[in-house]
């Protein structure tokens, strides 16, 4: 799993992991290992229960959608960038078991790109250009955004 920074190849895991008991209150502000999952109504605490019953959220009724949650239950079949498990790991977040990996090569190639129309939507904003700051910050969200589509 050693690896730096500037190496291209790189790595992804599936692992089973969990958090010790004795470090949940450390944890409590800000857990360990966001997952995508179906928040059922018997978790909302009695604020954000109140705020859905006074239809300030949802118009008065809980939506069950899928939210990103930090949670400090056991993990089992997470898929986990190694720099983001090797933090983890450091912070004292155990592994039980590797189920399998990834390993692939990445590289900068969109750094040009991005960082020139950086520099022109500055120029845009320095001459007073709106279109021009619209134009060169759409140019970048829309590349992230077509690359986010299918993950």
């Amino acid at each position: 799993m050693i690896n730096k920074q500037t190496q291209p190849l790189t790595y992804l895991y599936i692992v089973w992991g969990s958090v010790s008991v004795h470090l949940h209150d450390f944890f409590a502000d800000y857990p360990l290992v966001p997952e995508k999952q179906i928040v059922s109504e018997d978790w909302l605490s009695l604020y954000n229960k109140r705020l859905v019953n006074d239809k300030e959220v949802g118009s008065g009724k809980y939506m069950f959608k899928e939210k990103l949650v930090q949670i400090l239950y056991l993990k089992k079949n997470y898929v986990i960038y190694y720099r983001a498990l090797q933090l983890y790991m450091k912070l004292e977040m155990k592994v039980i078991k590797i189920y399998g990996g990834l390993k692939f090569w990445q590289s900068p190639w969109m750094k040009d790109y991005i960082k020139e129309n950086i520099l022109k939507h500055k120029i845009a904003k320095a001459n007073g250009d709106k279109f021009g700051v619209m134009y060169y910050k759409l140019k970048n969200n829309a590349v992230f955004g077509k690359q986010m589509e299918n993950v």
